[in-house]
């Protein structure tokens, strides 16, 4: 199968026929924590899907698209595609089929509640990222944003998509369709310790907020990484912005 950039994002599936596109003074609007995309190594860019162009792109992702231009058109995607092992490709194809056809069933403003989340290799790199719906219209995906980092996954796929922290959906590539799942719960005292972390606090720090010994702090974070099924906590925050922890 060719790797072919209509194919790999749907235009015909998800794009408004309208020459409105979007409206870049929404850039000024996002709310994006910079002190967790500096910590993990995050890249950004947003696509536009109304005039095809990717309208914001992070420096320290611009070689993966093979250019250093903030403003790309989505031919630009082709180096990007191109890198992509077939087998992932072909899954990648059904995975964003699935998530527009999903989503165009909900009303505009639940659409763009919704984040999703998946890896996938570029040539032995193996990345991850979420992708969240800026704009919608009538269903329709207009705008996206899409965080990009490496993955602290061992493999393809884990494509989950959330709404709430309460539960989300996963996808199943053997049934073809979305697996409803519970999210696990935090303490309060986890998810400060958490967002503690986040924001690059050390243990030291972090223990003279929860008034705990760093000792005991360590033992929450062990308990954090545990309940998540991580080793490390660069992977417990990547888990928390996955699942809506922030």
């Amino acid at each position: 199968m060719d790797k072919l950039v209509n194919d790999f994002l749907n235009f015909q599936d998800f794009v408004l026929n309208t020459d409105t596109g979007f409206d870049e003074s929404v850039l000024t609007d996002l709310d994006i924590s910079k002190s967790i995309i500096q910590i993990l190594g995050c890249g950004i860019y947003m696509v536009d899907f109304v005039k095809e162009k990717i309208v914001l792109i992070s420096e320290n992702i611009t070689e993966i698209f093979g250019t250093d231009s903030t403003s790309l058109n989505i031919k630009d995607f082709e180096s990007f595609v191109k890198h992509i092992p077939s087998n992932e490709y072909n899954q990648l194809v059904e995975v964003n089929k699935a998530i527009f056809e999903f989503l165009k069933k909900k009303p505009d403003n639940e659409i763009i509640k919704y984040s999703v989340s998946y890896n996938f290799h570029i040539e032995n790199l193996l990345l991850h990222q979420i992708f969240k719906p800026v704009e919608a219209v009538n269903g329709f995906i207009t705008t996206g944003i899409n965080l990009l980092t490496i993955s602290s996954e061992k493999d393809f796929g884990h494509v989950v998509m959330q709404k709430t922290k309460d539960f989300y959906y996963e996808y199943s590539f053997d049934n073809h369709n979305w697996i409803h799942k519970k999210s696990i719960r935090l303490t309060e005292i986890e998810k400060l310790i958490l967002s503690l972390s986040a924001q690059g606090r050390t243990i030291e720090d972090i223990a003279d907020v929860v008034c705990k010994s760093p000792s005991c702090v360590k033992v929450y974070k062990k308990n954090i990484c545990d309940k998540m099924g991580v080793e490390n906590n660069s992977e417990a925050l990547i888990y928390a912005i996955n699942n809506r922890f922030f």
